[in-house]
């Protein structure tokens, strides 16, 4: 646990020394929280929209698909309770019986469809996921990226560790580029 914090403050420490030695001026840091960013940045909230209507209709096409098998199911189940009845003569049993062999091979079909159709569904959503999530990242990296030419450094005051302790414990209000950044985003909605 103790190497998992270290390896993040030893490189932050290097970086730091470097950026120092190498120059003769102040370090000017800058911070921007990256996760407040992308919660608030109006794009964010109109791909989520996409990706939900996206999972609605996902949803009710598997229903469909349920409700089909189900209906399958029940047909089944019915022709096997009527083989195992007393109104059939041999013949009539044997004759359902293939049917309803039949029936079960559909069954493992249409179960086998519906499995397979989730899964390529949930895959499906996961890429559209991650997709948005990437061009978001991009506008937003455009727009930190103009400002980079003013600091040394900018910080993602956001990102936690993996043992999940906050990489950064305190950032002054006057280093934080995230108003400034978010202002741009969603102000200029309608130019991208």
């Amino acid at each position: 646990m103790k190497s998992s914090f270290l390896i993040p403050v030893i490189c932050l420490s290097v970086v730091l020394s470097s950026v120092v030695s190498s120059s003769a001026d102040e370090l000017k840091i800058a911070t921007v929280d990256m996760q407040g960013i992308l919660t608030q940045f109006e794009k964010t909230k109109e791909a989520d929209a996409r990706i939900n209507e996206s999972r609605t209709q996902a949803v009710k096409e598997l229903e469909q698909r349920i409700s089909f098998f189900s209906q399958a199911e029940s047909d089944a189940k019915a022709l096997k309770a009527e083989i195992e009845g007393d109104k059939l003569s041999e013949s009539e049993k044997a004759e359902k019986l293939q049917i309803f062999n039949g029936k079960l091979g559909e069954l493992q079909s249409l179960q086998n469809e519906v499995q397979s159709f989730q899964q390529t569904r949930e895959k499906h959503l996961s890429e559209k996921v991650l997709i948005e999530r990437s061009r978001l990242l991009e506008q937003i990296n455009k727009v930190i990226a103009i400002r980079a030419d003013k600091y040394d450094l900018i910080l993602n005051k956001s990102a936690t560790a993996s043992s999940g302790i906050e990489e950064i414990l305190f950032v002054a209000d006057s280093v934080d580029l995230t108003p400034e950044i978010l202002a741009e985003l969603n102000g200029s909605q309608g130019k991208k």
